[in-house]
């Protein structure tokens, strides 16, 4: 498990404060379950890094949200996946829902 330390305020596709935990995949249940019973105040998203950002954000894919979803800068990820990974043709014409 590596945790990251928090940011607060606006970081990345995220409209305020976050930090992270990366998890092996033998946990996420165990973490999901817990998470569920435990968050308090706070929205949790869970997503894999599959290396497609944007599907990996995107809850009507492979991204899931505890307490409620937070609508995320879906173009902020694909101008980051293009940066970082070179732009394929489906990716630069997506738009954020």
């Amino acid at each position: 498990m590596c945790l990251w330390d928090p940011v607060f305020g606006v970081d990345g596709p995220h409209p305020y404060g976050q930090w992270g935990v990366y998890l092996p995949n033998e946990l996420v249940m165990e973490t999901v379950t817990w998470m569920s019973a435990n968050h308090g105040e706070f929205e949790v998203l869970f997503h894999p890094n599959t290396g497609e950002m944007v599907g990996d954000h995107d809850s009507e894919r492979r991204a899931m949200w505890i307490k409620q979803q937070v609508p995320l800068d879906l173009d902020f990820l694909i101008w980051l996946q293009c940066k970082w990974f070179g732009c394929n043709d489906g990716l630069a014409h997506q738009t954020s829902k």
